[in-house]
């Protein structure tokens, strides 16, 4: 889903809800995400916020790996395909610097969306990394590799940097 046009296509609304392709969504202001992700880091402190969205930002990636792949989208392509989507949906800027889908292991950058409405908030990327792993574990998973993704941030747009740089490895 390369762009807009391409979603607006894909959209299907039903008496049980939105749908993008086979995929059921919601349909949220950024503002509201934002507002839940600083409640949560005030009221469970940031070592257990980062916890808690790393894990749901790899099984949000894994599962959206799993079904664009059952839908006919493998390795590589799965894998951008969720990066592009997650870019036209309006969670960022994402981009894959390097990728080795058999390795599990990559590079991928992620330009946070810039509030218009607020300060932006310093920890707006605690779910990337996790995302970004359950992406390539996903991959790793379909093609049968046993292999343990892991991910972590080595740089972030809150300290200076053009982008938040995320490098996955297996093992």
């Amino acid at each position: 889903m390369k762009n807009f046009d391409t979603i607006k296509a894909n959209l299907k609304l039903n008496n049980s809800g939105l749908f993008l392709g086979e995929v059921p969504m919601v349909l949220i202001p950024r503002w509201f995400f934002r507002d839940i992700l600083e409640k949560t880091i005030d009221n469970a402190g940031l070592n257990l916020a980062k916890k808690i969205y790393q894990e749901a930002g790899y099984q949000g990636a894994y599962d959206w790996c799993n079904a664009q792949m059952k839908a006919g989208y493998n390795g590589h392509k799965a894998m951008e395909q969720y990066l592009e989507s997650m870019s036209c949906r309006g969670w960022g800027e994402f981009y894959i610097e390097k990728y080795n889908p058999e390795k599990g292991s990559g590079v991928f950058h992620y330009k946070m969306f810039k509030p218009s409405d607020a300060p932006p908030i310093e920890n707006l990327c605690l779910w990337v990394a996790g995302a970004m792993t359950g992406g390539v574990q996903a991959v790793l998973d379909q093609l049968g590799i046993r292999l343990k993704a892991t991910g972590k941030e080595l740089s972030c747009t809150n300290h200076g940097k053009e982008s938040c740089k995320i490098s996955v490895v297996s093992i």
